[in-house]
């Protein structure tokens, strides 16, 4: 179990990093703004996302928001006339799950982003 923790946890922290790097160059691009605010703008916009990322991917695998989505479908295919193909509690016992690698490679990639973005607000308020 660990290697497959350790294994996800690498392979996400890596493509978290390059989602944050897109993330990164969009704000740039898209503020016109290089100069150091622009910079940790763009920091704490990657480092935000990341971390919201891996937050949602959490409370997806935790089942938080379950009901919500299966009632929304359902309205949604009463309007229709259609009716859902199984119950709740099947919906809820046959998704699978995300290992805790994913969401924790997310937030380990958004805390790589965060820390050289807060040095940044340091040096900029000093």
């Amino acid at each position: 179990m660990r290697k497959i923790i350790r294994n996800d946890f690498l392979l996400f922290t890596v493509v978290g990093l390059m989602i944050g790097v897109v993330f990164f160059i969009g704000s740039l691009l898209y503020s016109q703004n290089f100069t150091l605010v622009g910079y940790i703008d763009a920091g704490t916009l990657s480092a935000l996302l990341l971390f919201a990322l891996g937050w949602f991917m959490l409370i997806s695998n935790e089942g938080t928001l379950d009901i919500l989505i299966y009632g929304v479908q359902a309205f949604s295919k009463a309007i229709v006339g259609k009716r859902m193909k199984q119950s709740y509690f099947d919906y809820t016992t046959g998704k699978t799950k995300i290992s805790k690698g994913t969401f924790l490679g997310f937030w380990m990639s958004a805390l790589i982003y965060f820390i050289p973005t807060l040095v940044m607000v340091i040096i900029h308020y000093n």
